[in-house]
C-alpha cells in the first residue's frame, strides 16, 4: 500500500497508518476500550506509565464509574495487554470478577509504582500475556501438539 508520499504505509506488518499510531502513539492509546477474551468491555486506557528506563511498565484501567464518577483504576502490566489486529481495542486476559479484586486506586490516591514490593504484588493479579489466566483454559500453540 501507497501512501501520498510514493511511500510504503505497510507498519511491521500492519495495512495501514492508523493500525500503526493505535498502537504506538499515547494520544490513541488513551481512551482505548480493554476487553476480556470473551470480547466483554471492562475498562478504558486511561493513561499510561513509564518506568525509570522510560519504557512502558502500566496501561492505567478505568473500570466502573459512571462519566469519570466513581471509577476504579488498575495498574495493569503492559505485558498482560496485548492488541488484535483489525480491531480498536486492546485485550486483557482476565474475567471481570477477577479485575474488580485486583489491587486498585482511585484518580486523587496512585500507588507508588516504583516500589518493588507495590509491583511485585501488583502483577499478580495479572496475566502475562499470550499466558492464559487461571480463569480461563490453556490454548496449545500453534502448530504444536
Amino acid at each position: 500500500m501507497t501512501g501520498t508520499t510514493g511511500k510504503s504505509t505497510d507498519y511491521a506488518g500492519m495495512r495501514d497508518a492508523k493500525a500503526w499510531e493505535r498502537t504506538h502513539r499515547v494520544s490513541k492509546i488513551i481512551g482505548t476500550d480493554v476487553v476480556n477474551s470473551k470480547g466483554e468491555k471492562i475498562g478504558d486506557v486511561e493513561d499510561i506509565v513509564l518506568d525509570a528506563k522510560g519504557n512502558v511498565a502500566y496501561a492505567v484501567v478505568s473500570t466502573g464509574g459512571f462519566l469519570g464518577m466513581g471509577d476504579k483504576m488498575h495498574a495493569v502490566p503492559w505485558s498482560a495487554i496485548r492488541t488484535t489486529t483489525g480491531t480498536d481495542n486492546f485485550v486483557l486476559d482476565i474475567d471481570k470478577d477477577r479485575l474488580r479484586s485486583a489491587p486498585g486506586f482511585d484518580q486523587s490516591s496512585w500507588p507508588n509504582v516504583n516500589d518493588p514490593k507495590w509491583s511485585s504484588d501488583n502483577r499478580r493479579h495479572f496475566p502475562e500475556s499470550g499466558k492464559p489466566s487461571s480463569t480461563t483454559s490453556p490454548t496449545p500453540p500453534v502448530g504444536k501438539k
